[in-house]
């Protein structure tokens, strides 16, 4: 368990969960629990408000998307891929979580495979990719170093891709 105070950046205190309660307050959607924290200096003296992030499972590599590459088809979500020939290609996705801002993929993409996130493309016209930088999220996501399709983590690029019917842009 890991907990910040209001005058912290982050969550630079780390704790153990002691107690979790078996109740749901309906009313607010909390849950009784307690944690204990090492307090050495003293910052922290009862009354106080903390924000704590409790991890339910170990870290693992993923591959991270941008949102707004998600489309929908009939409940079912994909993504366009730059394929052989710079072809869009339509590929069926499982969704995860969303992580620092980027959607987590369970199923569907592999590492290194560039994605198009926005544009009038349909699968199989042709784009013409150019790479372009992509931003760098604020702290790891779940371990995912330089996992992949849309990757904002490590040295992952970001594409541009120009289809027919306008513009269009592809992350790898």
């Amino acid at each position: 368990m890991q907990v910040g105070l209001t005058t912290d950046k982050g969550f630079p205190h780390r704790g153990v969960l002691d107690f979790v309660g078996n109740t749901i307050d309906r009313s607010t959607g909390t849950i009784r629990a307690r944690a204990v924290v090492p307090n050495p200096n003293g910052h922290m003296t009862p009354g106080m408000f903390a924000q704590a992030k409790l991890s339910t499972g170990a870290a693992r590599e993923a591959v991270l998307i941008d949102d707004l590459a998600v489309g929908t088809d009939q409940g079912r979500n994909y993504v366009l891929v730059v394929g052989d020939n710079n072809q869009a290609q339509y590929r069926p996705i499982e969704l995860g979580p969303v992580v620092d801002g980027l959607r987590v993929i369970n199923g569907g993409l592999q590492a290194g495979e560039k994605i198009i996130i926005k544009g009038l493309v349909r699968p199989g016209m042709a784009v013409t990719p150019r790479m372009v930088p992509m931003q760098v999220p604020t702290t790891p996501a779940t371990g995912a170093a330089s996992a992949a399709a849309s990757t904002e983590a490590g040295d992952a690029d970001q594409a541009k891709a120009d289809g027919a019917a306008g513009s269009t842009e592809a992350r790898q």
